[in-house]
């Protein structure tokens, strides 16, 4: 059956619709966990934004903070495999190591315990770590679905460094340290990111892993895609977000005046193999990549 509204019907009903929001809002103030549950209502309300995730919480736990990345090592050889995505049912059996990582997690860090990491290298370590457990522990959380939203795990907020972080969160203190670089190098547990390593960063040479890792992000058919039939580039948007900052720098240090695009600042600074990528496809246009069916999370049958 369809309804028709009439004019007046129409400037009612959004009247009626904005009411019902405001006293939703005030319900869930009046209710445990308010703020969350304030900002879910809310959400419902706003056309094209996904509801606020509930925020991760732990059980209380006596652990003394240590710069110890040991449990995290257990997980990530066990349940990482060679394409750098996360084995779902090896994750599982490793559930009780990756609680205990991210419960020392929680209570250490650059803020917590700034003597347990004094350079800019331990800390981007850490923060490296922090984002391939906590990336984990929320796919787990989801029951490790085969693909998942980005802003699925990106806008949770965890327990980390003696306060509350998200991955965005986490991407930000990245930059923060090592600039766009590490940003770009950070694993995650879809195709959108960075593999996850098979262990976990250590502080000595982290610089080099991380543009180790962009050559191989770029070099990853899976994670950076071309297109030869539509003749396209796809470039994931963790790199595509970074292109004005990338070409200032570019700039800055002494590159060409002239009119550089991000195309040719990768094929001046990445490695053989990734650079061979790029040449092979000149001539294409590059675009940011789209994710609207979810990004892949477990290896391809």
């Amino acid at each position: 059956m369809l309804f028709v509204l009439s004019l007046k019907e129409r400037t009612i009903f959004p009247m009626f619709l904005r009411r019902c929001k405001f006293a939703l809002v005030c319900l869930a103030l009046a209710l445990p966990g308010c703020d969350d549950a304030a900002r879910t209502v809310a959400s419902l309300f706003s056309p094209g934004r996904p509801p606020a995730l509930a925020p991760v919480t732990l059980p209380a736990r006596p652990v003394r903070p240590k710069a110890c990345c040991r449990a995290l090592a257990r997980v990530l050889e066990a349940a990482v495999t060679e394409d750098g995505l996360a084995d779902a049912n090896r994750l599982r059996g490793r559930q009780g190591d990756l609680d205990e990582q991210i419960h020392l997690l929680a209570v250490t860090g650059p803020t917590a315990t700034p003597g347990l990491f004094p350079t800019a290298e331990a800390r981007a370590a850490y923060w490296l770590n922090a984002r391939a457990a906590w990336s984990l522990k929320l796919w787990l959380d989801a029951n490790c679905p085969a693909r998942i939203a980005p802003e699925a795990l990106v806008g949770r907020s965890f327990p980390l460094d003696g306060g509350r972080r998200t991955l965005a969160g986490i991407d930000r203190a990245l930059h923060d340290e090592m600039g766009w670089r590490a940003v770009v190098a950070a694993p995650g547990v879809g195709l959108d990111r960075a593999a996850l390593p098979r262990e976990p960063f250590c502080a000595d040479g982290v610089g080099q892993v991380v543009r180790a890792r962009i050559d191989a992000f770029v070099t990853d058919e899976a994670r950076f895609a071309i297109d030869i039939e539509r003749k396209q580039v796809r470039v994931p948007p963790v790199l595509w977000r970074f292109e004005r900052e990338i070409l200032r720098e570019h700039r800055q240090r002494g590159g060409t005046d002239g009119k550089v695009t991000l195309r040719d600042f990768l094929l001046l600074h990445l490695g053989h193999a990734p650079r061979k990528r790029l040449q092979d496809a000149l001539g294409y246009e590059m675009v940011e990549a789209r994710y609207d069916k979810g990004v892949r999370c477990v290896p391809a049958p």
